[in-house]
């Protein structure tokens, strides 16, 4: 009795793939094979042959990628008509990645998937916590312009770099007059969104912000160098 229900289990999915006249749905926690880490996978295709597919990506390839879900490793077919929920995603799906697709299962090739859309959650999480640590690094900056102010350094509000030489560059301010900016191994310099970077990107025209130490009547030692134009 055991062995007639398995093998009618195994009928019914059979009839899903092949025919699309019924419906299948599983959901489980799965290891794959090529490691020890958990995922979820989740299986659902209708009567139409239309599914939605939730697994882990074991490899990639020029025309899509292949995924270890319920029912076993499927191929995920992609073209120019598949959307990905992340710009350039198509670009970014890697070995390891959880992906949800969309799509319909193919007539003619077994355990094959033409997918209409694609959401890497994996890369959705990864861009969250991305941004989430921009968002901290800014507010960290923040306060430490704040302890730098404390200091007695000089911040000039808004001026346009003039022109750039080693180890200086040369400011004019908002209010017209002319600096000599002085910059050294120690000088921290940040893109408009405070992500940092290094004081050569920053070039002539650019806009910026200077923190540090007035040590003439127009020459400043910088600190810290915010460059709006990055």
């Amino acid at each position: 009795m055991k062995n007639s229900a398995k093998i009618g289990s195994v009928l019914a999915l059979t009839v899903v793939l092949l025919t699309g006249s019924s419906a299948y749905a599983h959901t489980g926690t799965t290891t794959p094979k090529t490691g020890t880490a958990k995922f979820f996978s989740k299986l659902h295709i209708n009567g139409l042959g239309k599914t939605n597919i939730v697994g882990s990506v074991t490899a990639v390839s020029a025309t899509g990628f292949t995924v270890a879900s319920q029912g076993g490793s499927w191929t995920i077919k992609t073209d120019s008509n598949t959307h990905f929920t992340v710009k350039n995603g198509a670009n970014q799906v890697k070995v390891g990645d959880t992906v949800m697709v969309y799509g319909t299962v193919s007539t003619t090739e077994t355990m094959t998937i033409v997918a209409s859309k694609i959401e890497n959650k994996t890369l959705k999480t990864t861009m969250k916590l991305e941004k989430k640590a921009a968002h901290e690094n800014k507010k960290e900056i923040k306060q430490s312009l704040k302890e730098l102010k404390k200091h007695m350094l000089s911040l000039f509000s808004f001026g346009t770099v003039q022109s750039v030489g080693t180890n200086s560059l040369t400011l004019k301010s908002q209010n017209g007059a002319t600096y000599d900016i002085k910059t050294s191994s120690t000088t921290e310099t940040y893109k408009k969104d405070w992500t940092a970077t290094s004081t050569s990107a920053i070039k002539a025209n650019h806009q910026i912000h200077v923190y540090g130490t007035k040590t003439g009547t127009t020459t400043i030692d910088a600190s810290i160098i915010h460059d709006l134009s990055l």
